[in-house]
């Protein structure tokens, strides 16, 4: 109710404005007056907001024409069986030389559509960037296609020889009519604050070089980097939750059900450490000899919690 304002100013007079007064007033009990100023210092500022409205429209407007253009002209260059209204990126990489991870980002009508992202713990080795690339699509796409959800084009951050194997993997689930482009950066170019960058096509041998200024190298490579960003992120936090459960596997009494619990409310070692002790014993299976050992071990005194 106080997020209500008490009077509205329009530009026009509002038909059925005292319809909507009571409505106000019997869901909210807030009296709220319609204003319909003819001169004076609320019909500029009224004009004023119909002038700025205007211009977000217009600049929204041309944003929207200006992704469509460029996905068009993505779809002429790289001679593309579909409008690439959905378009995914796959990045893999690994932890420490240990534990291979993969992320998948979406691009719906040229903008970011992170509700679609996912993330992957691999199982091959990590030094095996092929056959992390063919773990990744085989359980992304299998699902996708079942349920139609397959991208119009899969970007692929690699070589001819990556965009192969991508192909061999949606063989293998029997996908057809998804759009494969590898993309890899031009070896011995280093122009100063742009990369040259090579895009490779299953029926072309020669690779595509794009212009450093082209609006479509743009766009891929901000959906490269974005594939980059999210897999680098979902690496802090795999590396984090890795240290804190190493951390917390050396606390003595501290088994791995006490501390995934633990870890499931508070998400971090810090937060655990400043946590009450009421706090950490309203954690399932944590007890009050749980709090004084976790505190033992990394604060040395029982009694001290952290501020």
């Amino acid at each position: 109710q106080a997020d209500l304002p008490r009077d509205i100013w329009l530009p026009c007079p509002l038909e059925q404005g005292s319809l909507l007064q009571e409505l106000f007033f019997t869901e909210k009990e807030v009296k709220i007056l319609f204003h319909h100023p003819k001169k004076g210092e609320k019909k500029e500022l009224i004009e004023m907001a119909q002038t700025n409205a205007k211009a977000f429209f217009a600049a929204a407007k041309d944003k929207q024409t200006l992704r469509e253009r460029t996905l068009l002209d993505l779809k002429t260059l790289l001679h593309l069986s579909n409008y690439p209204t959905k378009i995914e990126c796959l990045d893999t990489s690994h932890l420490s030389g240990k534990e291979a991870v993969a992320v998948a980002v979406s691009f719906v009508e040229g903008q970011k559509a992170s509700k679609l992202y996912r993330t992957y713990r691999l199982h091959v080795s990590s030094s095996d960037d092929l056959a992390s690339l063919r773990e990744v699509i085989l359980r992304r796409y299998r699902s996708a296609q079942q349920e139609g959800r397959l991208p119009d084009l899969l970007l692929i951050d690699g070589g001819k020889t990556h965009l192969q194997k991508a192909k061999e993997a949606l063989n293998e689930l029997n996908v057809i009519g998804v759009d494969l482009v590898a993309m890899a950066k031009e070896e011995g170019r280093h122009d100063k604050g742009l990369s040259a960058e090579k895009l490779f096509l299953l029926d072309q041998t020669d690779p595509i070089f794009l212009p450093l200024h082209s609006p479509i190298l743009f766009f891929l490579q901000s959906i490269r980097d974005e594939a980059h960003r999210f897999a680098i992120t979902y690496h802090k936090k795999q590396r984090n939750r890795g240290l804190v459960k190493s951390q917390l596997d050396a606390v003595p009494g501290i088994g791995i059900r006490k501390k995934t619990a633990l870890l499931r409310k508070f998400k971090s070692l810090t937060r655990i450490l400043q946590s009450s002790d009421e706090e950490l014993m309203s954690v399932p299976t944590i007890r009050k000899k749980d709090v004084v050992s976790i505190r033992q071990f990394f604060i040395g005194d029982p009694s001290h919690v952290l501020p």
